[in-house]
């Protein structure tokens, strides 16, 4: 028997899946379809057409920028690796803290 699976399970289970798939996709052609945009512009404005100078040039550019990202995000990735042990030594110092200024840790020093 076949259980019935709803829309919105689907929907997250391919969310899992193919997330990385799409960002990476995403990354990829999103300078791709910038280009094109800014073409149609250019084209709209009655701006003479690019040649392949201009072509190879924004490539090349598109390919630093999508390289520049993810170095951008890797790096983003290695500073929050490094803040989570940050957090990690901060939360004991603020418990230590709590701990020294609570009631009854001061009823013991007076004494």
């Amino acid at each position: 028997m076949h259980s019935r699976i709803s829309i919105r399970q689907t929907a997250v289970r391919f969310f899992v899946l193919f997330r990385r798939w799409a960002f990476t996709v995403t990354k990829v052609l999103g300078p791709v379809f910038l280009f094109e945009v800014v073409l149609l512009v250019r084209q709209h404005l009655k701006y003479a057409l690019l040649g392949t100078t201009d072509l190879v040039e924004s490539a090349v550019t598109s390919l630093l920028v999508t390289a520049l990202l993810c170095l951008a995000w890797a790096w983003g990735e290695w500073f929050w690796s490094k803040l989570r042990r940050l957090r990690g030594f901060v939360g004991e110092v603020w418990q230590c803290s709590r701990n020294y200024w609570s009631p009854e840790a001061v009823k013991i020093k007076k004494a």
